[in-house]
């Protein structure tokens, strides 16, 4: 667009300013390229906006060979930076396999965990986010060899654990310590 683009003399039809998270403001205009008239509308920086009434000229740059595809001369697209796909791919990589080895390692206590009922020993609520409470909690939890096994949490899923309150835990058989809270998160178990 902006090498092969050319421009044309267009009006503009209508101003439009929304709110939402902030203000937008958009211009609806019209062009014709080789008699045939085109209608269109894009979001604009509040400056060019202002100095635009309905009626007067705007300068619109089109594709020849696509003259539906376009812009106001003054307000280029917004084209991603080049370095953009080069950072995402990666992250987004890297997201989806800490996703994946959540979910592994959560099929992985469904699978071998032993599950045992904990008891929490302490319950602290505090604000969470908007508007919201979490808990942090402490429990115990017996184990199948004799003796016990202690671990902490937090959590803001009702219903909010309470001391007293008795919770289940799957455990590693070999390695209590590593433990986690059920149901799980990111996997549950399937009933037909």
């Amino acid at each position: 667009m902006l090498v092969e683009g050319r421009e044309a003399e267009g009006v503009v039809t209508r101003l439009v300013e929304t709110h939402g998270r902030g203000p937008h403001f958009h211009v609806h205009y019209q062009y014709s390229v080789h008699g045939q008239v085109f209608d269109d509308s894009t979001h604009v920086r509040e400056e060019h906006w202002r100095d635009l009434r309905v009626g007067s000229p705007i300068a619109v740059r089109y594709l020849p060979s696509d003259p539906g595809r376009n812009f106001p001369s003054g307000e280029p697209p917004h084209i991603l930076p080049l370095w953009f796909p080069v950072l995402w791919v990666p992250l987004s990589s890297g997201v989806a396999t800490l996703l994946l080895l959540g979910v592994l390692r959560a099929r992985r206590y469904l699978a071998y965990g032993r599950p045992a009922p904990a008891l929490v020993t302490r319950a602290v609520k505090r604000p969470a986010g908007r508007s919201g409470t979490e808990v942090a909690f402490d429990y115990e939890f017996p184990l199948m060899q004799g003796g016990a096994c202690q671990g902490s949490d937090t959590t803001s899923s009702e219903p909010l654990p309470s001391e007293g309150s008795v919770m289940c835990v799957l455990y590693e058989p070999d390695n209590p310590r590593r433990h986690v809270i059920y149901p799980i998160k990111l996997l549950k178990v399937a009933t037909s």
